[in-house]
C-alpha cells in the first residue's frame, strides 16, 4: 500500500498546532494498527518519508528482541481541537483514507453529505503510547545497526534515520459540519443515510452536525520519532526528537520558522492545511 504523509504548514490549524506543539507528532493516514508501530524505522529527506519496518530487523544479533518499557495514557484534551474547516472535496479525499483505515464503506457517506461545502475532522478519546528516551537508550545499549544490511547500505548514505517513540491512537473519529457554512446540506436526510455507513449522529445542535464512528481497535493517526546517529561501525546514539516541514524544493525547513508556508503536494493550488499525499516513490 502507499505510504501517506502530511504536509506540515505554518497555517494556524488548531489540530495541527496541538499535534506539533504538545506531542511533536506527525499525522499518519490511513490510520493503521499494522503499518506503523513503536521502534519502527523511518527514513526521511526533504519530501521523501518512508516507513522501513522494525528496527530490530537491521541490528546485529537481530534474533534477540529489543525489550523496552512503554507507557500508555489517555489524551483526553486532544478532542478539544478539531481541524480547521476544509473544503468538502478535499475533506472527502482525506476521509477516504480514514475510512480505509477503519474498514468502512465510503459510498453511503458521499450520498449523505451531498450538498455540503466544508467539514472538520477530529479523533476524540485518544491515547498515547510512548517510550521515554532513557528507556530507549537502555534498550539500545551495546546494540549496533548492521551497515551491511541490504536496506541500510543505501539509507545510511543518503537519508536521515529515525525511530518511532510515540503513537497517538484512537478507536473513533468525528466529522463536523457547521450548519451556517453548509446550508446546501439536507441534515434530516443525512441522518437517515449515515446508518448505512455504520456511522452515528453524535450531535445535532443548532450550530453543528456531527457524524462519528466508534471502532473496536485502536488505530494510529499520528506518531513521534527521534533521530538516530549511526557510526561507521553501526554504533547507535540518540539525537533530537523531530517533526518535519517538507519544502517545495525538497529541503527540510526548521519548524520554528514562522514565516515559512508550504503548498500541498496533493494539489499545488491548495494550501497545506490538511492534505495527506501519496508517496509516488512507493
Amino acid at each position: 500500500m502507499f505510504t501517506l504523509k502530511f504536509n506540515c504548514a505554518a497555517a494556524n490549524d488548531p489540530f495541527l498546532k496541538q499535534l506539533h506543539s504538545s506531542f511533536k507528532a506527525t499525522p499518519f493516514l490511513p490510520p493503521s494498527s499494522k503499518d506503523i508501530d513503536l521502534l519502527f524505522l523511518i527514513s526521511h529527506k526533504g519530501r521523501e518519508t518512508k516507513v522501513l519496518g522494525p528496527l530490530e530487523e537491521v541490528l546485529h544479533d537481530s534474533d534477540t528482541p529489543i525489550s523496552v518499557k512503554t507507557i500508555t495514557s489517555d489524551v483526553a484534551n486532544i478532542q478539544l481541537n478539531k481541524t480547521s474547516d476544509i473544503s468538502l472535496e478535499l475533506g472527502l479525499t482525506v476521509l477516504s483514507e480514514v475510512f480505509q483505515g477503519f474498514n468502512l464503506d465510503m459510498a453511503p457517506l458521499r450520498g449523505a453529505v451531498a450538498g455540503g461545502k466544508e467539514l472538520s475532522l477530529s479523533f476524540p478519546d485518544a491515547r498515547r503510547t510512548r517510550i521515554f528516551p532513557t528507556a530507549l537508550g537502555s534498550a539500545l545499549l551495546n546494540r549496533k545497526i548492521n551497515p551491511e544490511h541490504p536496506l541500510m547500505k543505501n539509507v545510511l548514505k543518503k537519508k536521515g534515520l529515525y525511530v518511532v517513540t510515540s503513537l497517538l491512537q484512537s478507536r473513533n473519529f468525528l466529522m463536523t459540519f457547521n450548519k451556517d457554512r453548509n446550508t446546501g446540506l439536507d441534515f434530516n436526510a443525512a441522518v437517515q443515510q449515515v446508518a448505512d455507513a455504520n456511522l452515528s449522529v453524535k450531535s445535532n445542535r443548532s450550530t453543528e452536525f456531527e457524524i462519528g464512528h466508534d471502532g473496536e481497535e485502536y488505530l494510529t493517526f499520528a506518531f513521534s520519532c527521534v533521530e538516530l546517529l549511526v557510526g561507521k561501525d553501526g554504533s547507535i546514539s540518540i539525537n533530537r526528537e523531530v517533526i518535519w516541514k517538507r519544502g517545495e524544493d525538497g529541503q527540510e525547513v526548521p519548524v520554528q520558522d514562522e514565516n515559512y508556508t508550504e503548498i500541498s503536494f496533493m494539489n499545488p493550488e491548495l494550501p497545506a492545511i490538511l492534505a495527506w499525499d501519496k508517496d509516488e516513490q512507493q
